[in-house]
């Protein structure tokens, strides 16, 4: 009988400014990564995201996704890859199996560094199974706690946030229809992702614009509307600023 679980790589993956978007269609395995610095942009089965240090992201088998790292910040990270039913069915029994992008991981990043360590010695696959499954229900512990702790009112903020890029977004006005001021809010959602909504909404403005000049026809002019920015100038400008070169720059060196 085969073993049903296989560690095959645990590694180390160093990006910079060239690194080429990965896309994958039906995964034939599972990948786990811990980002130990930098940031990129992650779509995994059509949930988008944008993992920066200390977050583990997911790329599940049988998932279609897509990833590459932040042009002006690129990551570092440590990952393994897995396989076998014993890998999916202990991700479905603590719920993890569509769970992709999980933040401020930093206490697991001892179980990558191990990984990345000990694949040169001749540990067997039980041995692996035995510590991926210890793995995984610190994950899964970490998950539930970062969901207890989460305000129904700030994630909605940042789900509007995140969905709505093209559309006009008043944060005076969520306020309204929430228990706290807009200064408040501002300060619940700071503590909970870093940042604040705007920045967090420009993070996001600046991630899409990205994709649209990649795998868009249209013009940085018309990318500078859809995205609410009062001038192609402004868009070029900002654009700029948060990656080190213009939007026609980056589209020319991809």
């Amino acid at each position: 009988m085969v073993f049903p679980f296989r560690f095959l790589t645990g590694a180390r993956g160093n990006a910079d400014a060239q690194t080429p978007i990965f896309e994958r269609t039906d995964y034939s395995c599972c990948t786990i990564e811990y980002i130990v610095s930098g940031s990129g942009f992650l779509e995994v089965n059509g949930e988008k995201s944008t993992p920066s240090a200390g977050d583990i992201y997911q790329l599940p088998k049988h998932s279609n996704h897509r990833y590459y790292p932040n042009r002006s910040d690129p990551w570092q990270k440590l990952f393994f890859v897995v396989d076998g039913d014993f890998m999916e069915e202990l991700l479905k029994i603590h719920g993890l199996e569509k769970v992709y992008h999980i933040r401020n991981c930093r206490h697991l990043k001892r179980w990558f560094d191990r990984w990345c360590t000990q694949t040169s010695l001749a540990i067997s696959q039980e041995q692996y199974a035995l510590e991926f499954h210890q793995f995984v229900v610190e994950l899964s512990m970490h998950v539930y706690r970062e969901g207890a702790r989460e305000n129904p009112h700030v994630r909605q903020l940042c789900e509007r946030l995140q969905y709505a890029l093209e559309q006009p977004f008043s944060l005076a006005e969520y306020a309204a229809e929430t228990p706290y001021t807009e200064t408040h809010l501002i300060r619940l959602f700071r503590e909970r992702y870093g940042q604040t909504p705007y920045e967090f909404r420009m993070e996001k403005k600046m991630e899409q614009a990205r994709i649209l000049l990649l795998h868009s026809p249209l013009s940085v002019k018309e990318i500078a509307e859809r995205l609410g920015f009062s001038s192609q100038y402004h868009f070029s400008n900002y654009f700029k600023l948060r990656t080190g070169e213009s939007p026609r720059r980056f589209r020319q060196t991809i």
